[in-house]
């Protein structure tokens, strides 16, 4: 019996264990089959997050757009006070003093602040510009372009005519030649690097405007800088004047005015040389003259005969 009853108890146990075993079997397999429904939640919900945050950056979009749009809207409606904006702008610009020695002239200043009379200035009235841009002249330039432009005022010039007059009152004295020839005789000297002197060949070949010289204008250059010697100063002189009267001027012209000077100069000396002539000969005459006339004024009181006559 008693075995018996271990069997049966072994045997109950073992259908106590089998149900155990499949219900464990049961749990795992039910965990498997939520993992694909969860994943497809999960999507969902980075979906639906994505749209939010297009959604979001489209709103703040629209919302940057029309807050510029009221600004823009509300700075134009704005009105702007043109005394604050001068004296402001004034406080940025440095006095302008001319000084020819120095290559100190209106275009050169006028260079620095371009910018700031274009686009700072922009809002400014045109008659407002050129009053912020006499008060940056030194006293002695303001009162020079004053009296420049009398019996008109400063008041009855635009900005730009204003601009055009004070250059070329307070330009350069250099003629493009000289700049020119200053140009091609550039040396490096001791005191200044490589950098140095590199920013003043730029800056001479810039002002020599060495560019927009044509073929045959650069020939007349050299032709006319090579004239180095004392005999040639006076046709130098002439042939440099020309040049600067006629852009067109050729090379081959020059050649023949230099020849025409020569021949001139010839003939010019013998000219002198023909009155010098003139005037020994002229000079003979008169001795000739003067011997005779002595000779008879001699023998006339002399009555000829060495005897002097009583009257």
């Amino acid at each position: 019996m008693n075995t018996n009853g271990a069997a049966n108890q072994q045997t109950s146990n073992g259908d106590e264990a089998r149900p155990s075993h499949s219900g464990h079997r049961g749990e795992v397999e039910g965990v498997g089959q939520a993992e694909p429904g969860t994943a497809w939640i999960h999507e969902l919900f980075r979906l639906q997050h994505s749209m939010m945050q297009e959604q979001q950056q489209a709103f703040m979009a629209q919302q940057e757009k029309l807050i510029a749009e009221i600004w823009k809207t509300a700075h134009l409606k704005q009105p702007v006070n043109g005394e604050q904006l001068s004296d402001v702008l004034a406080s940025q610009v440095r006095d302008f003093h001319f000084d020819p020695d120095e290559n100190a002239t209106f275009a050169g200043w006028f260079s620095r602040y371009e910018d700031l009379f274009e686009k700072d200035a922009s809002k400014l009235e045109d008659d407002a510009k050129v009053r912020l841009l006499l008060r940056r002249l030194g006293q002695a330039e303001h009162e020079r372009y004053t009296s420049y432009v009398l019996p008109r005022k400063p008041k009855d010039f635009s900005f730009a005519e204003t601009v055009s007059t004070l250059k070329g009152l307070f330009g350069s004295r250099e003629s493009g030649v000289s700049k020119r020839f200053k140009c091609l005789q550039l040396q490096k000297n001791g005191l200044e690097d490589y950098v140095m002197f590199g920013c003043r060949v730029n800056k001479s070949v810039v002002e020599a405007e060495l560019a927009k010289l044509s073929e045959e204008q650069l020939k007349c250059f050299l032709f006319v800088c090579g004239l180095k010697d004392d005999k040639d100063a006076d046709i130098r002189l002439r042939l440099l004047s020309r040049i600067e009267d006629n852009e067109e001027t050729t090379l081959t012209q020059l050649v023949e005015m230099c020849q025409k000077m020569v021949t001139l100069k010839r003939d010019t000396v013998m000219i002198e040389s023909e009155k010098q002539i003139n005037v020994v000969n002229d000079e003979k005459v008169l001795q000739r003259s003067g011997t005779v006339r002595s000779i008879e004024i001699a023998q006339k009181s002399t009555n000829g005969y060495g005897e002097y006559s009583q009257q």
